[in-house]
Order: structure tokens, then sequence, then C-alpha cells
């Protein structure tokens, strides 16, 4: 038995009033739940059929949840190690250390060179909020995409490394060369969230058109 568009609607429909609000969850539901209907040898009632799903809908959408959330961070690292992996970014990085050092030959105050660093990761990282307003996925319907909602969270691990240098006060610190190697650090976990970021934003706008279509 094929389904009707009709049907479709009504399946979306019926997941929503169950709760399941995201977009992107629910088009992976009714995949499942489309298939296997259709696929039934004694048709039941369509909402009978759904109702005795219903607690696998939730349980696929919990998952569902957890595993975008863990993808998208498994990604900034990916990006991370692939700075390292690029011949290109290789060589940026090292003009980027030749340009530091010679601000260090430069200038005879710690703190300018440090600062000029510090600077830099928060360049970074305003950059990145600039992103998270501005990236284009800021209407109604995209908002109601789990995938968009957990996008906004690959900036959060690595910035993790800017508040750590105001709330530690470490005496490492105060090491040239573990200040240098741990901003460093910071910077590169950062630009590579930034690199995850963009991906993910091209890859639920590329979903959202299919999904449009699929539930016009």
């Amino acid at each position: 038995m094929k389904l009707v568009k009709q049907d479709l609607q009504n399946i979306d429909h019926w997941l929503e009033k169950k709760g399941i609000k995201y977009l992107d969850v629910r088009y992976e539901l009714m995949d499942h739940l489309i298939n296997e209907y259709e696929s039934l040898d004694n048709y039941p009632d369509l909402n009978s059929f759904l109702k005795e799903r219903l607690p696998w809908c939730k349980k696929v959408a919990k998952e569902k949840q957890k595993s975008i959330h863990w993808a998208y961070q498994k990604e900034v690292w990916k990006q991370f190690l692939n700075l390292f992996l690029s011949i290109k970014t290789l060589v940026l990085i090292s003009f980027a250390i030749l340009g530091y050092y010679v601000l260090y030959l430069f200038f005879e105050e710690e703190l300018t060179y440090k600062g000029i660093l510090i600077g830099s990761l928060f360049a970074v990282s305003a950059f990145q909020f600039y992103k998270m307003i501005f990236f284009g996925i800021s209407l109604k319907k995209r908002k109601q995409l789990l995938s968009s909602i957990h996008l906004m969270q690959v900036f959060s691990f690595p910035n993790l490394f800017v508040y750590c240098v105001g709330i530690l006060q470490l005496d490492a610190f105060d090491n040239l060369y573990f200040f240098n190697g741990y901003i460093g650090i910071a910077i590169l976990s950062n630009i590579a969230a930034l690199i995850a970021f963009e991906k993910g934003r091209k890859a639920i706008l590329k979903e959202y058109k299919f999904l449009k279509v699929y539930l016009a």
C-alpha cells in the first residue's frame, strides 16, 4: 500500500502533536514509519499503527539528539587534526609562528606580545559570535531543526580555552612557552570550530531545502 501526500502530512502533524517538534527528527522518523507501514502485509489503520509506534519514536528522537551533539563535537576535532595534515595550513601556521617570534624580538614588554596573542584569540571568538548571529539560518522554520540548535554548540568546548585563561590563574601561564602553546592550541581549536560550523551550516541548508520539498 502506497501512502499518499496527505498521509505523509498527517504523519508529520501527528509527530509534532506528540512533542517531536524538530523538522529533521520528524523527517527521519517519517522515513522509517512510511517504509515500515508500506511493507506490511496486513495494513492496520494508520492512526493505530502510529499509536503503537509512539514509544519507539520518542526513543529514537532522544537518541538522535545525543548523536547529533556528539557528531558535531567530533567534527570539530576532526577539523582540528586536519589543520596539521594540510600543507597549506602548516605553511600558514609556520608564518604565524615566525611573525609572532619577530614581535617577541621587537617588543621588550612581555604584556605587549602576550596581549597580541590573546587579542588574536578573542578576535577569533568574536568572529564566532558574528557567525552565530548572521550565519543565515535565522528563519523561524529553520530554527525548528535539531541539527541547527546543536550547531551552535560546536563553539562551546573550544571557547573553554578562553575562559580558563582568566579563571584558572595557573602559575604555568607565567611560563612563556606554556602560554604560547596554550593560546596557540586555543586559537587553532576555535578556527577548527569555525570550519566545522560552516560545514554543518551548509549541510543544514541543503537538508532544509529537501525537507521543504518533502513536506510541502
